[in-house]
Protein backbone atom coordinates (compact mmCIF):
# COMPACT_ATOMS: atom_id res chain seq x y z
CA UNK A 1 0.00 0.00 0.00
CA UNK A 2 1.30 3.34 -1.08
CA UNK A 3 -0.41 5.61 1.14
CA UNK A 4 -2.13 5.68 4.17
CA UNK A 5 -5.80 6.93 4.93
CA UNK A 6 -7.70 7.01 8.43
CA UNK A 7 -10.85 6.58 7.26
CA UNK A 8 -10.88 3.76 4.97
CA UNK A 9 -7.61 1.85 6.89
CA UNK A 10 -8.50 2.16 10.42
CA UNK A 11 -11.88 0.70 11.87
CA UNK A 12 -14.35 2.80 13.57
CA UNK A 13 -13.58 2.41 17.14
CA UNK A 14 -15.97 2.86 20.30
CA UNK A 15 -15.08 3.84 23.97
CA UNK A 16 -15.73 0.38 26.05
CA UNK A 17 -16.14 -0.68 29.88
CA UNK A 18 -15.68 -4.24 30.67
CA UNK A 19 -16.84 -5.25 33.81
CA UNK A 20 -15.49 -8.45 34.99
CA UNK A 21 -16.93 -10.60 37.53
CA UNK A 22 -14.75 -13.32 38.80
CA UNK A 23 -17.02 -14.74 41.62
CA UNK A 24 -20.01 -14.86 39.00
CA UNK A 25 -17.59 -16.08 35.75
CA UNK A 26 -19.15 -13.46 33.77
CA UNK A 27 -18.02 -10.24 31.60
CA UNK A 28 -19.88 -7.23 30.54
CA UNK A 29 -19.07 -4.62 28.49
CA UNK A 30 -20.69 -1.47 27.86
CA UNK A 31 -20.38 1.02 25.48
CA UNK A 32 -19.51 4.49 27.21
CA UNK A 33 -19.18 6.40 23.87
CA UNK A 34 -19.41 6.13 20.11
CA UNK A 35 -17.23 8.75 19.02
CA UNK A 36 -13.43 7.65 17.58
CA UNK A 37 -11.26 8.05 20.28
CA UNK A 38 -8.13 5.98 22.07
CA UNK A 39 -5.17 5.72 24.17
CA UNK A 40 -7.61 6.10 27.42
CA UNK A 41 -6.11 7.02 30.75
CA UNK A 42 -7.95 7.29 34.09
CA UNK A 43 -6.02 8.81 37.52
CA UNK A 44 -3.11 6.54 38.24
CA UNK A 45 -4.25 6.55 41.90
CA UNK A 46 -7.45 4.18 40.35
CA UNK A 47 -6.36 2.46 38.10
CA UNK A 48 -8.13 -0.93 38.21
CA UNK A 49 -10.69 0.09 40.62
CA UNK A 50 -14.27 1.95 39.76
CA UNK A 51 -13.14 5.23 38.65
CA UNK A 52 -15.42 8.24 37.55
CA UNK A 53 -13.14 10.33 34.91
CA UNK A 54 -11.84 9.06 31.57
CA UNK A 55 -9.51 10.79 29.16
CA UNK A 56 -8.83 10.32 25.91
CA UNK A 57 -7.32 11.68 22.56
CA UNK A 58 -9.78 11.76 19.91
CA UNK A 59 -10.62 12.66 16.45
CA UNK A 60 -12.45 15.99 15.41
CA UNK A 61 -14.98 14.50 14.47
CA UNK A 62 -16.69 11.15 13.95
CA UNK A 63 -14.82 9.36 11.59
CA UNK A 64 -11.31 7.78 12.62
CA UNK A 65 -8.29 10.67 11.92
CA UNK A 66 -5.51 11.89 13.77
CA UNK A 67 -6.48 12.77 17.34
CA UNK A 68 -6.73 16.68 17.61
CA UNK A 69 -9.20 16.83 21.02
CA UNK A 70 -8.24 15.71 24.40
CA UNK A 71 -12.11 14.15 26.04
CA UNK A 72 -12.88 13.96 29.77
CA UNK A 73 -15.59 11.35 30.54
CA UNK A 74 -18.11 11.29 33.24
CA UNK A 75 -18.58 7.70 33.71
CA UNK A 76 -21.79 7.88 35.77
CA UNK A 77 -23.19 10.33 33.79
CA UNK A 78 -21.39 10.17 30.48
CA UNK A 79 -21.23 13.24 29.62
CA UNK A 80 -18.17 14.46 27.69
CA UNK A 81 -16.03 17.73 28.08
CA UNK A 82 -13.54 18.36 25.45
CA UNK A 83 -10.42 20.69 24.55
CA UNK A 84 -10.17 20.68 20.87
CA UNK A 85 -6.88 21.70 19.62
CA UNK A 86 -7.21 24.47 16.46
CA UNK A 87 -5.67 24.06 12.77
CA UNK A 88 -3.18 21.13 12.15
CA UNK A 89 -2.40 20.90 15.76
CA UNK A 90 -2.74 16.65 16.80
CA UNK A 91 -1.97 15.25 20.27
CA UNK A 92 -0.79 11.92 21.45
CA UNK A 93 -2.48 10.00 24.69
CA UNK A 94 -3.11 12.28 27.34
CA UNK A 95 -1.26 11.61 30.98
CA UNK A 96 -3.40 12.30 34.31
CA UNK A 97 -0.91 13.71 36.50
CA UNK A 98 -2.90 14.08 40.17
CA UNK A 99 -1.93 17.06 42.61
CA UNK A 100 -0.51 15.57 45.63
CA UNK A 101 -2.97 17.60 47.64
CA UNK A 102 -5.94 16.83 45.11
CA UNK A 103 -9.59 16.87 46.83
CA UNK A 104 -11.16 14.65 43.77
CA UNK A 105 -10.21 11.91 41.38
CA UNK A 106 -10.42 14.63 38.80
CA UNK A 107 -8.27 17.34 40.72
CA UNK A 108 -5.02 17.22 38.64
CA UNK A 109 -3.25 17.92 35.31
CA UNK A 110 -3.43 16.01 31.88
CA UNK A 111 -0.12 16.30 29.85
CA UNK A 112 -0.53 15.79 26.27
CA UNK A 113 2.31 16.23 23.39
CA UNK A 114 1.16 18.32 20.42
CA UNK A 115 2.55 18.60 17.51
CA UNK A 116 1.24 21.50 15.16
CA UNK A 117 1.76 20.47 11.37
CA UNK A 118 1.69 23.87 10.33
CA UNK A 119 4.45 25.60 12.23
CA UNK A 120 6.50 22.18 12.18
CA UNK A 121 6.91 22.72 15.87
CA UNK A 122 6.17 20.41 18.90
CA UNK A 123 5.20 21.30 22.72
CA UNK A 124 4.13 20.03 25.79
CA UNK A 125 0.55 20.83 26.51
CA UNK A 126 -0.94 20.82 30.30
CA UNK A 127 -4.67 21.21 30.77
CA UNK A 128 -6.77 21.31 33.87
CA UNK A 129 -8.29 17.82 33.97
CA UNK A 130 -11.26 19.79 36.71
CA UNK A 131 -11.86 22.10 33.79
CA UNK A 132 -10.66 21.61 29.86
CA UNK A 133 -12.77 24.50 29.09
CA UNK A 134 -10.19 26.46 30.12
CA UNK A 135 -7.45 25.71 27.71
CA UNK A 136 -3.93 25.24 28.32
CA UNK A 137 -2.22 26.21 31.56
CA UNK A 138 1.16 25.92 29.89
CA UNK A 139 2.57 24.98 26.85
CA UNK A 140 6.52 24.44 26.49
CA UNK A 141 7.46 24.55 23.12
CA UNK A 142 10.15 21.51 22.67
CA UNK A 143 13.73 22.42 20.84
CA UNK A 144 12.95 20.22 18.10
CA UNK A 145 9.79 18.36 16.39
CA UNK A 146 8.57 15.21 17.54
CA UNK A 147 6.24 12.97 15.32
CA UNK A 148 3.00 12.27 17.26
CA UNK A 149 3.72 9.86 19.91
CA UNK A 150 1.19 7.31 20.95
CA UNK A 151 1.69 6.33 24.99
CA UNK A 152 2.91 7.88 28.08
CA UNK A 153 2.11 6.86 31.69
CA UNK A 154 2.52 8.84 35.06
CA UNK A 155 4.26 6.22 37.63
CA UNK A 156 5.00 5.80 41.18
CA UNK A 157 2.10 6.64 43.74
CA UNK A 158 -0.33 5.29 45.83
CA UNK A 159 -4.23 3.88 45.73
CA UNK A 160 -5.75 6.28 47.28
CA UNK A 161 -9.26 5.33 49.16
CA UNK A 162 -12.32 7.72 49.05
CA UNK A 163 -11.30 8.38 52.66
CA UNK A 164 -8.15 9.88 51.47
CA UNK A 165 -9.87 12.08 48.63
CA UNK A 166 -12.36 13.19 51.24
CA UNK A 167 -9.49 14.81 53.39
CA UNK A 168 -8.74 17.18 50.90
CA UNK A 169 -4.95 16.02 51.31
CA UNK A 170 -3.15 13.35 49.65
CA UNK A 171 -0.09 14.15 51.54
CA UNK A 172 -1.46 13.41 54.44
CA UNK A 173 -2.34 10.32 53.38
CA UNK A 174 1.03 9.36 52.33
CA UNK A 175 2.66 10.31 55.98
CA UNK A 176 -0.50 8.25 57.49
CA UNK A 177 0.88 5.09 55.47
CA UNK A 178 4.59 5.83 56.44
CA UNK A 179 5.63 6.53 53.26
CA UNK A 180 8.97 8.49 53.07
CA UNK A 181 9.20 9.73 49.51
CA UNK A 182 6.56 9.35 46.75
CA UNK A 183 8.48 9.28 43.52
CA UNK A 184 6.81 10.01 40.38
CA UNK A 185 8.59 10.58 36.73
CA UNK A 186 6.62 11.09 33.15
CA UNK A 187 7.38 9.10 30.25
CA UNK A 188 5.55 10.23 27.03
CA UNK A 189 6.83 7.79 24.28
Amino acid sequence: QESFDFGADIPPAELVRWTISPTKGTATMEVMSDRFQAFPAVNPYVTSVRHGFVYTAAASGSSPAPPQSILKLDTATKTVAEFALPGMQFCSEPVMVPRLEGTSEDDGYLLTQVYDADADTSSLMILDATDLAKGPVARIALRNPLPVSIYGTWADGVVPTAQDFAKGRLAASFKEKEWNEVGGGLSLL
